[in-house]
């Protein structure tokens, strides 16, 4: 598979450029909870959770092998119910093909509320906008291949109050370049899609609990993590509490996702 994979990818070029894969589904390529069962566009049709190709870090790992510490990892952390909002409004623009399938619904609370159901029965299904929302279970998968102090993790509003200088800031010295952070770049838009903000979703009292249900475990463990990321060299971009306070993190997470 290896040389197969480096036969299709071209020549190094003599100056050294900095290279990025953005593809929004790698975090989440990690295996799932050991009973889970998923569905749509998390791989879920496609492989089972003991199999190595679900798991992006042990395979990007043994791909990169002694280059793998030169690796950063940026991961862009958004709210849930934001985000499974946002990825609801672009599926529907593009029927449902992409992004999610699961979430598939005459509107999102209709969707959110299957989702939700089919998590609680036994064993829980994972629908994929569902899985992509839950960063808790995939980031030890990284860690457990790549060294903390390679993880760089800010919050979506984070980043839209201050744009790209920050994580700029922390990316430069990792990977040794000299980039103009304090330059202003014009905003880029893609997947943009009009759509009602939360408070004008019709989020019953009981959908809410559910989904308070669903997400505050996941949000205590990402806390956690975080936490423990920190610890060990991981950058919050943004982040100016103690080192490893889960109280601080936790403060953080809140105002910057």
């Amino acid at each position: 598979l290896l040389p197969d994979f480096l036969s299709q990818l071209p020549a190094c070029a003599e100056d050294r450029k900095v290279a990025a894969d953005c593809t929004p589904s790698n975090l989440h390529m990690t295996p799932m909870p050991f009973d889970a069962k998923s569905t749509g566009f998390a791989y879920g049709d496609l492989c089972g959770p003991d199999l190595p190709y679900t798991n992006l870090p042990w395979m990007l790992r043994r791909v990169y092998g002694s280059s793998s510490s030169r690796l950063a990892f940026v991961v862009n952390l958004r709210e849930p119910l934001h985000r499974m909002q946002s990825a609801w409004y672009h599926a529907m623009q593009i029927d449902f093909l992409s992004v999610c399938r699961d979430c598939k619904a005459l509107s999102f609370v209709e969707g959110l509320a299957m989702t939700l159901d089919r998590f609680e029965r036994s064993p829980p299904m994972y629908d994929d906008w569902l899985w992509q929302s839950m960063p808790s279970l995939q980031l030890p998968w990284w860690h457990s291949e790549f060294d903390a102090r390679q993880l760089f993790v800010l919050g979506t509003h984070e980043y839209g109050r201050s744009g790209f200088r920050l994580l700029c800031e922390a990316l430069e010295p990792f990977l040794g370049v000299d980039w103009d952070c304090e330059a202003t770049r014009k905003d880029t838009h893609a997947n943009t899609h009009h759509h009602p903000s939360l408070s004008e979703e019709p989020i019953s009292a009981a959908l809410e609990r559910q989904f308070n249900r669903t997400f505050e475990p996941d949000t205590h463990r990402l806390v956690k993590e975080l936490a423990s990321l920190q610890s060990q060299g991981a950058t919050l971009v943004g982040y100016q509490g103690a080192a490893g306070s889960v109280r601080d993190v936790e403060a953080w997470l809140r105002q910057a996702w």
